[in-house]
């Protein structure tokens, strides 16, 4: 989701005039964590989403979902005379060049000559520009006009069907027949021949609710769910009850072995050398006073690996600012500072329908669940420590660190399904990881080189590297992506530890919390997107920043504090907050880009040294989505519910001005009369459904029942309904990754149809009816399941777990691979949709981790006892001791194969190998120091 190239900087927020922008090289790799959480499929950023402001064309940017920074074009250095034509070009004159004599131009003119090799770079490249806008408006348009479905913004087949397509009795799309449905129809569109005032006089066509999308059927339970896929269809062995006897994932992992000893330990005094060169290259001399920088990181002598910042050298404050006022270590204790004095009840605690058919039907459904998650994390095995397996080809993928992210994320699933021998085998990555080494990006490789090409560098310089592509593959990754980090490893840890008590994850939760911290030593708290790890920010600003990735610390921070007794890291994540709370100035909107909030929304995108000016984009999706979310969830956390605390306060606000700004009722949908949209405001209001906002219908249910909302609950029932619609209305069952429904007087929301009898009726648009456009993939999103399950744990309508059911099982029918569960290229493709070769690991750790608590027992993880994390990591909340939930580890085992035994923090085999092949590859490299240096 996050990860730039090792040597990339962050890109600029503008390129100014005279200013050359990025390559395309580099565009194609920058990406924002996201967050959240989360980036489209495959494509960069989890949690990121491209704020480009056209309305019609934002949703197909080839770089939608991935970077947050909008290019401009280099500025032009082309007169007004080289586009005249050449007979109109004057001062021709002649140069005499040894003796020849040639033709000279003005600097700004172009030979006589119409032929392409003959003109000038900036030529071609406006005449190139310009029939590509040609070709722009004679495809592109139409594609993205109300006619018709767009194509899928990463490529794949269009859907194969009209605007007038439902779906028949059994969930499959069908092509409506005009000539049998329509009988006394003409298609004949008179759109162009009227004004929108008298399409808007038309009468409405009379069988309009027929263009209603039809509810899909649920599911059986038992024996096949999908009874309905033909025989060949191979999920059904991959899901088999036979290959999880006894419920236990029982593969092995597949071979893979380590490299040998000798050769790791060359490695690591290659490490140390660079290590020592790095530090006799670091500055040694002090900056001048009132001068801030960041301050490189020192290496061990003895191991080259980077040293931790030590917090002696950690400012964590700022001139104004005040610590907080009580312990957060404290807040388990009766009357303890700041805390309500009773917990208000989020669960339902009534009567719920427990038939020995209900509760048989909920069991099955139950392991169907974990069966699939079983079938994910033994294909996960195949690529045992990277950080992600490609479910279609079983490749992997290495985007946050290389510590084996799908591992550490899953670890509380595994232990809620009571999975304890695959947690024990976690286990034993977990503690091996090197928390100081990214894995490098070089297309990893467990074949052993020569010893020979592994030669420590002499005294001597050496001559200059050779320059090429795999150079810069192999160079090592120096940054992390913070956001990313935090909520998938410290975040999976802490749960960890909160589920098992395992001492283990405390000690390497606190571990990581400790290269983490420096990130926020920054002038305000206020983090950047990446941190390289042991250097120290000093105070110096981060620039424009994503709201959600600097928003989403607070909850792991403060529980850290909580479990260890360290206030540190709680305190600086307090000051992040603090900076959000009051630097920015409060006021209503002034124009298209305005210098004060929306009401109390902040924009996708701030920036601490400039809090005057503020963009112009304000939703509950990317890159603002899990700050909101977390207002509420740390007001829960801490207890404190009232009207002066500052979390509480903060939700409320922007509640309230999210129902000012961004909230309406869906009144383009034939038929569906109760749904709610939260929309996102650029200068006006879109009406744009995000997968990724669809969090918000849990977080105001949940929130609504904290502090006394009622009416933020039925909200939040009518908003999730509104993303369960957005399922059930596509021919996979499946939710594209984005739309935006037409508005309610919107002239073009209509076609015009003539009769046979001449009268003219209006009738609306779309595929799904009432929808503008879409972006078609789907990425294996939790959202919208997180919300059902909310709302079955605050309702206890089993209804919610209905809905749960058919997605999973639509899902399941065309995302299912050999290794996992891929993405969807179009979710409405009926037939054997694309899938994307790519498994982000929250569909292990949150995906499936809510599916199955949908159908598990109420008390499992109540919402009364845990809240969870934006990664769907369960944290306890702090009780009087005694009341505690119980735990789920059964105790360490032996693990199942004793090569994965591992001393704490040596380096997982993926870091091992990387190693080694790194100073293969790279010694001759590095630049060495004389003997006189």
């Amino acid at each position: 989701m996050t990860i730039l190239d090792n040597d990339e900087a962050l890109p600029p927020r503008r390129v100014y005039s005279g200013v050359t922008g990025p390559s395309a090289a580099s565009m194609s790799t920058m990406s924002l964590s996201s967050f959240p959480p989360r980036p489209p499929l495959g494509f960069g950023s989890y949690r990121g989403e491209s704020s480009l402001s056209t309305d019609n064309y934002y949703h197909y940017h080839p770089d939608y979902g991935r970077s947050p920074y909008t290019y401009a074009p280099p500025a032009s250095h082309i007169s007004n005379e080289s586009l005249l034509l050449p007979t109109s070009r004057i001062g021709i004159c002649n140069a005499n060049v040894n003796g020849q004599t040639f033709e000279r131009y003005p600097q700004t003119s172009q030979p006589y000559s119409l032929g392409w090799t003959r003109l000038n770079s900036n030529t071609k490249l406006i005449r190139a520009l310009s029939m590509f806008g040609c070709v722009c408006l004679v495809y592109i348009v139409p594609r993205h006009g109300p006619f018709g479905h767009p194509r899928h913004p990463f490529g794949g087949l269009p859907p194969r069907f009209s605007y007038d397509q439902n779906l028949g009795d059994n969930g499959v799309a069908e092509p409506i027949n005009n000539t049998t449905t329509r009988p006394t129809t003409v298609n004949n569109l008179d759109d162009g021949l009227l004004t929108g005032e008298q399409i808007l006089g038309l009468p409405l066509d009379q069988e309009y609710k027929r263009y209603a999308s039809r509810t899909r059927l649920i599911p059986p339970t038992w024996p096949d769910p999908w009874s309905r896929l033909p025989d060949e269809w191979k999920g059904r062995a991959w899901l088999a009850e036979e290959r999880f006897a006894g419920g236990r994932a029982h593969d092995l992992l597949s071979e893979q072995t380590f490299p040998p000893q000798q050769y790791v330990v060359k490695a690591y005094e290659y490490t140390r050398e660079l290590g020592r060169q790095a530090n006799l290259h670091n500055p040694k001399r002090k900056p001048p006073a009132g001068i801030r920088y960041l301050k490189p990181a020192l290496f061990d002598e003895h191991t080259g690996r980077p040293l931790q910042v030590p917090r002696s050298e950690l400012r964590l404050s700022h001139e104004g600012w005040k610590k907080p006022q009580f312990k957060v270590g404290d807040l388990g204790k009766p009357g303890a500072f700041g805390r309500s004095a009773k917990r208000p009840k989020v669960q339902y605690a009534g009567k719920i329908d427990m038939s020995k058919k209900r509760v048989t039907e909920e069991k099955r459904r139950r392991e169907w669940v974990k069966r699939a998650f079983m079938h994910a994390w033994e294909g996960y095995k195949k690529q045992w420590g990277h950080d992600e397996v490609a479910p279609v080809s079983g490749s992997y993928s290495d985007r946050y660190n290389g510590w084996g992210a799908t591992i550490v994320d899953s670890l509380d699933t595994l232990l809620i399904m009571g999975l304890n021998e695959e947690y024990n085998l976690a286990r034993e990555h977990v503690s091996a990881v090197d928390f100081s080494y990214l894995l490098a990006p070089l297309s990893f490789s467990d074949t052993l080189p020569r010893l020979d090409d592994m030669d420590l560098p002499t005294a001597a310089r050496p001559r200059s590297p050779p320059r090429g592509p795999s150079d810069s593959q192999a160079k090592p990754q120096k940054a992390m992506p913070l956001f990313e980090t935090v909520i998938r490893y410290l975040g999976g840890l802490i749960s960890a530890y909160d589920l098992s008590d395992d001492p283990l994850m405390l000690t390497r939760a606190i571990e990581l919390g400790d290269w983490l911290l420096p990130a926020l030593n920054t002038d305000f708290g206020v983090p950047k997107g990446h941190y390289e790890p042991g250097t120290n920010p000093d105070g110096t600003r981060p620039g424009r920043t994503s709201l959600a990735e600097v928003g989403s610390l607070s909850l792991e921070f403060t529980r850290l504090s909580m479990i260890s007794g360290d206030e540190t890291y709680f305190q600086a994540v307090q000051r992040t907050m603090d900076t959000l709370d009051t630097r920015f100035p409060r006021g209503k909107m002034h124009g298209a880009r305005q210098g004060a909030r929306l009401g109390q929304l902040l924009p996708s995108f701030i920036d601490t040294s400039r809090p005057e000016w503020l963009s112009d984009v304000y939703s509950f999706g990317a890159a603002s989505d899990s700050y909101y979310e977390y207002l509420m969830k740390m007001a829960h956390l801490l207890g404190n519910y009232g009207p002066d605390a500052q979390y509480a306060r903060m939700y409320r606000e922007v509640i309230d001005s999210a129902y000012e700004y961004l909230i309406r009722a869906v009144d383009v949908l034939p038929g569906q009369d109760h749904l709610t949209n939260i929309g996102e405001f650029n200068a006006e209001l879109r009406p744009t459904l995000q997968h990724l906002s669809c969090f918000a219908g849990g977080m105001l249910a949940v929130g609504g029942k904290l502090l006394a909302r009622p009416k933020d609950v039925e909200t939040g029932k009518e908003y999730t309904e509104t993303c369960n619609w957005a399922y059930e209305s596509t021919p996979t069952g499946l939710m594209p990754e984005s739309l935006t429904f037409y508005k309610g007087d919107a002239p073009d929301r209509f076609r015009v149809q003539t009769r046979a009898d001449g009268t003219k009726v209006r009738e609306p648009r779309g595929q799904p009816t009432g929808v503008r456009h879409t972006a078609t993939h789907f990425a294996g999103r939790p959202e919208t399941i997180e919300s059902i399950f909310e709302m079955w744990r605050l309702t206890g309508d089993r209804k919610w777990q209905d809905m749960g059911w058919r997605i999973f099982v639509d899902w399941s029918a065309v995302a299912i691979a050999e290794y996992g569960f891929a993405g969807i290229d179009d979710v409405f493709q009926p037939v054997e949709p694309r899938q994307l070769d790519v498994q982000e690991s929250y569909v292990l750790a949150e995906t499936l981790k809510y599916f199955y608590l949908l159908f598990s027992d109420r008390e499992l993880l109540s919402l009364d006892q845990y809240v969870f994390s934006t990664e769907a990591h369960p944290f306890k909340l702090p009780t009087a001791p005694g009341q505690e939930p119980p735990r789920f580890w059964t105790g360490p085992g032996e693990p199942k194969q004793q090569g994965f035994q591992s001393r704490v923090g040596e380096g997982t085999r993926p870091q091992l190998w990387s190693r080694v092949q790194q100073a293969a590859a790279f010694s001759h490299l590095v630049p060495v120091l004389s003997q006189e240096d």
